[in-house]
């Protein structure tokens, strides 16, 4: 309706004649709002049910204006406005349809499909702008809080278009972490990727790896974004080729570790009879290893001193390659 009264403004500034008078614009008008009276009629808000029955009335005294005939308006009642909404009801099902499967793409990509029909839900409520709050547990004392917000655009048409996350420690209330990742802007995180994200662990995305700045926060209350692009030289299957991971051995299961580690995973591997914990380290080009209660573990301790001297010989008679130190900090 808002659209319908910023058009109508419009035309009264370009052109000289009365605009509640002219028929063209009042049968637009009608049109408008019966598609509006169709496409929120199974709405439960109070306040747009009455704005529905108010939008009723004006569009009888509209009709009356545009179509003084009271045997047009008759014939229009009976045969011409039942076409009319059986078109427009066909045409908002298919918009319907195309903004759920939309969506549902959205939603696969978050991984978190399974919540489709919250949000439909909410589309079919009419709302412009909603939030579906998700939340599970990753062990007893960590919850993750997700709230997806959705946002309706000039065309009907729904898009997610951020999720605020909310890292939540129970057992250590000083812990909790919050950050808003904002789609649409060319490098979504999912579900997945926030949460560990917010645990200080890297994610490559779109061929870069990002890092939250668990120390500085932006004036939105934001972590501030660390970026290292390619040209910063970090490879991270090369750094993994350099332990003696039994994962590395199978082609399999080192694409497996590789890409679990672009998703900024922590995942369990074997160094020689050692079981330990593995995560990319982009800033210092390494990868960090922790024993099976999280402490942090030195390469010497996992590989010991004698095959940790035997590494650090080969890297010395191994050919330099220059890197440039390139880090973006957003």
């Amino acid at each position: 309706m808002l659209a319908c009264k910023a058009e109508e403004d419009r035309f009264k500034k370009i052109f000289s004649f009365d605009m509640s008078s002219n028929k063209a614009l009042l049968r637009e008008k009608l049109r408008d709002y019966q598609q509006i009276g169709i496409k929120y009629a199974g709405t439960t808000d109070p306040a747009e049910r009455r704005t529905l029955r108010m939008l009723k009335q004006e569009r009888r005294h509209i009709e009356k204006l545009a179509y003084p005939n009271r045997f047009v308006r008759l014939f229009r009642k009976v045969l011409i406005n039942p076409i009319r909404r059986f078109i427009l009801k066909r045409e908002n099902s298919k918009l319907e349809q195309r903004n759920q499967q939309l969506v549902y793409n959205q939603l696969d990509r978050m991984g978190m499909s399974e919540h489709l029909n919250k949000v439909t839900q909410k589309m079919r409520n009419g709302e412009r702008e909603f939030t579906v709050p998700v939340s599970y547990y990753i062990n007893e004392d960590k919850r993750v809080d997700n709230n997806l917000a959705f946002e309706q655009n000039s065309l009907g048409e729904y898009n997610m278009v951020a999720n605020q996350v909310r890292l939540n420690n129970e057992a250590s209330p000083e812990l909790n972490k919050q950050q808003t990742f904002k789609l649409g802007e060319g490098m979504n995180i999912d579900a997945a990727q926030s949460y560990n994200l917010l645990e200080g662990r890297a994610v490559q995305k779109n061929g870069k790896w990002i890092t939250l700045d668990l120390n500085d926060k932006d004036t939105e209350g934001n972590y501030r974004v660390k970026e290292f692009p390619p040209s910063y030289g970090y490879e991270v299957q090369q750094v993994l080729g350099d332990l003696p991971i039994s994962e590395m051995k199978s082609a399999r299961e080192r694409d497996k570790l590789v890409q679990d580690l672009k998703d900024g995973k922590r995942r369990e591997v074997t160094i020689g009879n050692r079981k330990c914990f593995v995560e990319a380290n982009p800033q210092f080009r390494t990868v960090n290893l922790y024993d099976e209660k999280s402490q942090r573990l030195s390469k010497s301790e996992v590989l010991g001193k004698r095959t940790l001297e035997q590494q650090r010989a080969q890297k010395v008679s191994a050919p330099k390659v220059n890197k440039r130190n390139v880090v973006r900090v957003a």
